[in-house]
């Protein structure tokens, strides 16, 4: 008698569909975890170039449309789930930008205000954001005291 061997036995395939679905747990709360990293960068990215903006419209003496006052300095005023670029005294708000669900500015309230023509902040920062504000889901964003503006 002669027996068909091309093909898999249940146990067989079972084994192999265990293996797979094995795998997929293990590996799936690494890919959420990279992804929730990836998008902590791309907030401090975006924060990184608000402040430059700031800076700029600050050594350009640029005025918002409309306004005839004369000339003062740009920021960015960081709350707990938003930053907002502003002019002046934070009177007059410019942009305002809302934090990605879950993340939020560690280290409370903070502003970094840039002086009129030469874009110098008024004190060194830096700017924690993060998810949780612990271990590796936060960001730094450092505003040296030269102006030098970049992610940590």
């Amino acid at each position: 008698m002669k027996h068909d061997t091309r093909g898999l036995t249940l146990i067989e395939l079972l084994t192999v569909i265990s293996m797979i679905t094995i795998t997929a747990a293990i590996t799936a709360p690494s890919f959420a975890a990279i992804k929730r990293g990836a998008g902590l960068n791309n907030t401090a990215q975006e924060i990184v170039s608000t402040l430059r903006v700031a800076q700029n419209k600050a050594i350009s003496s640029q005025r918002p449309v409309g306004n005839t006052a004369d000339p003062l300095d740009y920021g960015v005023y960081f709350d707990d789930t938003k930053y907002t670029l502003y002019y002046g005294d934070a009177a007059t708000v410019v942009e305002e930008h809302q934090l990605p669900d879950g993340t939020t500015v560690c280290d409370g309230p903070t502003d970094v205000r840039f002086n009129r023509l030469d874009g110098i902040p008024d004190s060194a920062k830096i700017v924690k954001v993060g998810i949780g504000c612990g271990g590796s889901t936060t960001r730094s964003i450092s505003v040296a005291s030269s102006g030098t503006i970049q992610s940590l």
